[in-house]
């Protein structure tokens, strides 16, 4: 009996480790999935519109992923003009809705947890799925802090200054890996199949939503090109 203590132990450790190392492979890649999708979208922004420099849209792409995590950033405009005395600048801070790539972090959490609640053999389903969203939010939470240190954006013809605040993403991060990848891991352990159709469903429907409101910015290009265009124009010129 002794004997088989340490061996049983030891399984038990394995299990641990395997369940929180293929939570934090798949929280990481989620956020790199959605780090990736932004660099690609703010380089194709400036092959389009040729404004600012390739610098300033790579900086854009990690704002970008900040907000897919609905992190706050900070805009500071300057003080309001024509008073006598100069006044303050203004700090403002901004949230954004969720986007589609909030969906897609959110869902590719969920698989991670799912898969990392099939390591675990047995045992309480509890501490699989805090393990499951502990190992999740851990990575996501130090690459969304990391991403976040190099945001500093200017608008010049505002005056103001954006600036992404790491601890904010990284609690964002951890917080939305946390629940996805704890929720992923809790349906997988109870088998109710119709509980994770009704949240994909929802998801699903939320992303489609999301899809049509960006057809219909691309409608409104299309059909009115003139005004496109100008907006183009104003954002070289700024």
């Amino acid at each position: 009996m002794s004997a088989g203590a340490p061996a049983a132990r030891r399984r038990s450790l394995g299990e641990v480790g395997r369940v929180v190392g293929v939570a934090a492979a798949g929280g990481a890649s989620a956020f790199l999935w959605v780090a990736v999708a932004c660099q690609l979208l703010s380089i194709t922004a400036y092959l389009l519109t040729g404004t600012r420099d390739l610098v300033t849209w790579v900086r854009v792409g990690l704002l970008a992923s900040v907000l897919s995590l609905r992190s706050a950033v900070e805009m500071r405009l300057p003080g309001i003009p024509g008073f006598r005395e100069p006044s303050s600048p203004i700090e403002v801070s901004l949230v954004f809705v969720p986007m589609l790539l909030t969906v897609a972090f959110v869902w590719l959490c969920a698989r991670a947890g799912r898969r990392a609640a099939d390591q675990r053999a047995g045992g309480s389903r509890l501490p699989t799925v805090a393990l499951a969203g502990a190992g999740a939010a851990i990575a996501a939470a130090l690459l969304a802090g990391l991403v976040a240190v190099p945001v500093r954006l200017s608008l010049p013809v505002f005056g103001a200054r954006i600036d992404a605040d790491p601890v904010n993403a990284a609690v964002w991060g951890f917080a939305l890996a946390a629940i996805a990848a704890g929720l992923g891991a809790a349906i997988r352990l109870s088998g109710h199949a119709a509980a994770g159709r009704a949240i994909r469903g929802g998801f699903v429907a939320y992303g489609w939503a999301l899809l049509l409101l960006a057809v219909g910015v691309v409608a409104i290009g299309a059909f009115e090109p003139a005004a496109t265009r100008a907006y183009v124009r104003w954002l070289r010129d700024a």
